[in-house]
């Protein structure tokens, strides 16, 4: 079983990426900004409506002038359904130096420039270029430096707006393998994590006894609709194939059982609850559980969306 020495130091981390957005998100939505082009832009009406994905760049960036035709690209590509933040850093730039990109790589974003170092400030810049993507409930789900693979991904996740519309997802059980997103029929998707009902139970008993009825539920559910593709994800955090094994075992779990080991399930289905099941049917979402205290009710209402 994996070590959880560490884990009453990380286990606040689960929740952090959300406190650490809603600080960052109040910043834009409490002011208007002017844009390097002379438009006033007001984020106070995208905040909790839209993604965002925020990009700190220096036009002396080298890496950041290696990427801007990436950036130029995502935002044709996603901008009608993700809100761009591009910040030019504001440290030792000219007019000049940045009409200059501007005009090169034929941006068509707004641009801000953090003379005051705010924005820095509340997003956390850990120097240039600095990529974020926050979804629409407030959850920063990515921050890193480079305009890569992953980037791409994550950025087609938070664009999506319906399961459907959702890339590939990699999970492993065993050997890899993807979530096939535009499965036709009915798809029950259980969200938890190995170590939900054994290491809460002390500081979280509800939670807890919570994990342990909504997987119960789900082995029942998966039995009473055998032709819907049924399907528990579990956490990446501190859990190993020997910790999956373990916990089939555990719960007699027939259904498939899986890790999330990229989180892009967990991104793409906004979950930042365990345990969550997610009911798709015929490519859209119709139902979401995360109460499993009383199953007969439950029942009935899964049957009224089946």
């Amino acid at each position: 079983m994996t070590s959880f020495k560490y884990i009453p130091l990380l286990l606040p981390l689960l929740y952090a990426g959300k406190l650490y957005a809603s600080e960052a998100l109040e910043v834009l939505k409490s002011k208007n900004y002017t844009a390097v082009s002379g438009e006033l832009l007001s984020y106070a009406d995208v905040v909790g409506e839209s993604p965002m994905y925020v990009k700190f760049w220096a036009t002396w960036c080298v890496p950041c002038m290696q990427q801007m035709p990436h950036f130029q690209h995502a935002y044709e590509e996603f901008g009608d359904k993700i809100k761009f933040v591009s910040i030019n850093l504001g440290v030792n730039e000219t007019p000049d130096a940045l009409a200059e990109v501007i005009d090169r790589f034929k941006l068509t974003m707004p641009i801000l420039q953090d003379n005051s170092g705010e924005l820095a400030q509340a997003f956390g810049l850990m120097g240039t270029p600095w990529h974020i993507l926050v979804t629409r409930d407030g959850r920063i789900v990515h921050k890193g430096h480079d305009a890569d693979a992953t980037l791409d991904k994550r950025l087609s996740l938070i664009a999506a707006r319906q399961p459907g519309e959702l890339p590939a997802i990699t999970l492993i059980d065993g050997e890899q393998q993807n979530l096939d997103i535009q499965k036709q029929g009915s798809q029950m998707l259980y969200f938890t994590a190995t170590w939900c009902d054994w290491y809460l139970k002390d500081s979280r008993p509800e939670q807890s006894q919570n994990c342990i009825a909504g997987q119960q539920f789900f082995n029942q559910l998966s039995e009473e609709y055998p032709t819907a593709h049924s399907l528990g994800i579990v956490s990446r955090l501190w859990t190993e194939q020997t910790d999956l094994n373990e916990y089939r075992e555990k719960f007699a779990v027939k259904h498939p059982l899986a890790i999330d080991t990229s989180l892009d399930a967990a991104i793409g289905y906004g979950i930042n609850q365990m345990p969550t099941l997610v009911i798709i049917k015929e490519g859209k979402e119709v139902l979401r559980i995360n109460s499993f205290a009383s199953p007969d009710k439950l029942l009935q209402q899964i049957q009224d969306v089946m």
